[in-house]
């Protein structure tokens, strides 16, 4: 009981673990929304090979971890990177997408 209460609490705290190339808040792989976690969708365009978890956003200020907001789709949440080794994922790369919210781009991970 008391690893479920501190799973639920790391997820609303948008810990790491669920934020990255496994992440079942935003980054991680998926088939459908099922395998995400409550509250985020799973992105199976084009652009996401294999799928990927994210959540809706405005702005930054709303993707957990490392994460930024782009415009796509109304705003979406997706792994920041400087490379594409920081994907972590086959078929990933680091591209520069339009940031939502703010002027200017972001470097975000996407299909390749």
């Amino acid at each position: 009981m008391r690893s479920l209460f501190l799973m639920v609490f790391l997820s609303f705290a948008g810990c790491a673990p669920h934020v990255g190339p496994d992440g079942a808040v935003i980054g991680g792989p998926c088939v459908d929304d099922l395998d995400c976690a409550a509250g985020s969708f799973c992105l199976t365009a084009r652009d996401y090979p294999g799928g990927t978890c994210t959540t809706n956003c405005d702005d930054d200020g709303e993707c957990r971890g490392d994460s930024a907001c782009i415009e796509s789709r109304a705003g979406v949440c997706l792994l920041r990177c400087d490379e594409d080794l920081d994907c972590g994922r086959g078929g990933y790369v680091c591209r520069s997408r339009t940031s939502r919210g703010v002027a200017g781009q972001s470097m975000v991970c996407v299909g390749g």
